[in-house]
């Protein structure tokens, strides 16, 4: 049997984050539930409120229960609440309509959780079982979550000090900080995602963090917290104020988090910030350098970037008006029928893993494609964009150490992104298209790929109408295997192609009964294989 995967897991800071499934929780069961109470702010206090231990790894919790088969490459990420205690969250005066005042008792939350955001300390109405010091409290929950097959655990940092906890001798902080990295390291955390706070726009601050980390072997994330839209009322493109401080803090960060988005139109929102930061990135930084691009497991998977699965399996367990209701994995796209995605993106990884934004130029198409959508309620928690249409863009084609595929179709075309990895793997992607508010789809084009000789190992994603493989010069061929990557064993199909002097042709079909081989039942992900030609 031929296996194209390697068993061992990447080493790369991939990571599974609780929050998509934290704001999944509350409304469940209750057909009737105010969809106000999911928006804004009011919203991410009902999230916090949901990161609890009997969730994460109490009986049929979270971390037993999803990604069994990947575990050992994923980090999970305790997201914003984890280290707070429960709050007490005003009730709706009126189940329709909600309080009057409801603004003013977000912003009394806001100011009572900014005692405790960033403590690091797992609070008991929480975490129950939790006991000694702040950093024992840590490496307990973390060695549950390593026994349960995951790398362990890694955290999400407001860009604040908890006030409850802090020492106003302590003028830089250091002390602060020095202490929460020595606790980590007791409990073996290795991972913090540094979000949203008071100082998460400065930079001292981020490099006072990134350098505390790098003494303890944490990896730090950083980012530019902004809105899920690029330019969201304008041309719908990434800003210069954000490519400049993306390109500050990629000087001195282990990894840079694109941001969050809206999953109507992630897909550009998305590709157009990591596009536009990845041509700008000359310089070498001093740390890893990674981009992570979230939830486009596609973008991540064939353009070396990172990777922060937010979606989550669990299905129909908040339903309003006879449809599912979860702002993160709406329909058309529905996320959540699509974890094979999960798999195949994090065992290509373990072929190509991401690297360094600075490695390798980038060049992109001039033409840019736009997706729109209408937002409606129920849509988003976004309050700002319902009963409007926004709009995203992004290069069309996207190359990452490699010329630009030449795309062939008449009508709407796919967004296609491509890389050759410094080890010499080649990965290509396609990605879908919005239409009006019903379908998401990928529109099947004849694509060409400029290869060398030498280039031997291919990871495809996506849908073809056909895909040419055209090398630079005339290549010997004796066999060409493809496998599923969310398979184990491939199969060759040497006889099943059109070969040429210099170039190989796959159809469209053939590239999706192969990268369906090992799909689940109910599963709608997008192919995805890899192939060895020898």
């Amino acid at each position: 049997m031929v296996n194209l995967i390697p068993d061992s897991p990447s080493k790369s800071p991939n990571y599974w984050c609780t929050w998509s499934l934290q704001n999944y929780i509350f409304g469940q069961g209750d057909s009737l539930f105010n969809i106000a109470e999911l928006e804004g702010s009011r919203g991410a206090l009902h999230a916090r409120n949901n990161i609890t231990e009997n969730l994460l790894v109490g009986e049929n919790g979270w971390a037993s229960s999803i990604f069994k088969e990947v575990r050992k490459d994923l980090i999970v990420i305790l997201d914003d609440g984890w280290d707070l205690p429960l709050l007490e969250i005003p009730k709706f005066k009126n189940r329709e309509k909600g309080p009057i005042r409801d603004g003013i008792n977000s912003i009394l939350n806001l100011f009572h959780i900014k005692k405790y955001l960033s403590s690091f300390y797992l609070h008991p109405d929480r975490f129950p079982s939790a006991k000694g010091k702040p950093e024992e409290r840590l490496k307990d929950l973390n060695e549950k979550f390593k026994e349960l097959g995951w790398k362990g655990i890694g955290i999400w940092v407001a860009a604040q000090e908890a006030s409850d906890f802090k020492d106003a001798f302590d003028l830089r902080k250091r002390k602060y900080w020095q202490e929460r990295t020595d606790w980590s390291k007791f409990a073996s955390i290795q991972y913090w995602k540094i979000d949203w706070g008071i100082k998460m726009h400065s930079i001292p601050f981020r490099k006072l963090l990134t350098s505390l980390g790098m003494q303890q072997n944490i990896r730090v994330e950083h980012a530019h917290p902004t809105g899920p839209f690029n330019n969201k009322f304008g041309d719908g493109l990434t800003s210069e104020k954000y490519l400049r401080h993306a390109q500050e803090l990629l000087k001195f960060s282990d990894v840079y988090r694109s941001y969050d988005v809206s999953p109507q139109l992630s897909v550009p929102s998305t590709l157009d910030r990591v596009a536009k930061i990845l041509v700008n990135s000359r310089e070498k930084g001093s740390g890893l350098q990674l981009i992570n691009c979230e939830e486009e497991l596609y973008i991540g998977a064939a353009l070396g970037c990172a990777i922060g699965v937010m979606r989550h399996p669990y299905r129909e367990l908040r339903v309003r008006n006879g449809e599912e209701l979860d702002f993160a994995m709406p329909r058309p796209r529905n996320s959540k029928y699509r974890m094979d995605e999960v798999v195949r993106a994090l065992k290509w990884h373990r072929i190509a893993p991401p690297f360094a934004c600075s490695a390798l130029q980038t060049i992109v198409s001039n033409e840019i494609l736009y997706d729109k959508w209408l937002f409606k309620s129920g849509d988003f928690w976004d309050k700002s964009v319902l009963n409007k249409t926004v709009k995203q863009g992004a290069p069309a084609v996207v190359a990452r150490g490699i010329k630009l595929p030449k795309i062939v179709i008449e009508g709407k075309k796919p967004w296609v992104v491509a890389c050759k990895n410094p080890n010499g793997a080649v990965s290509i992607a396609t990605l879908g298209r919005v239409y009006g508010r019903k379908e998401f789809v990928t529109p099947k084009a004849d694509i060409t790929l400029f290869l060398k000789k030498s280039d031997t190992t291919l990871g495809i994603f996506g849908y073809y109408n056909s895909l040419t493989l055209q090398f630079d010069s005339p290549k010997e061929i004796s066999a060409i295997w493809a496998q599923d990557l969310k398979g184990d064993e491939a199969t060759e199909i040497s006889d099943r192609i059109d070969k040429q002097e210099t170039s190989i042709t796959l159809s469209g079909v053939l590239l999706e009964e192969i990268g369906y081989k090992n799909a689940s039942e109910e599963d709608i992900s997008d192919p995805g294989l890899v192939i060895k030609i020898e």
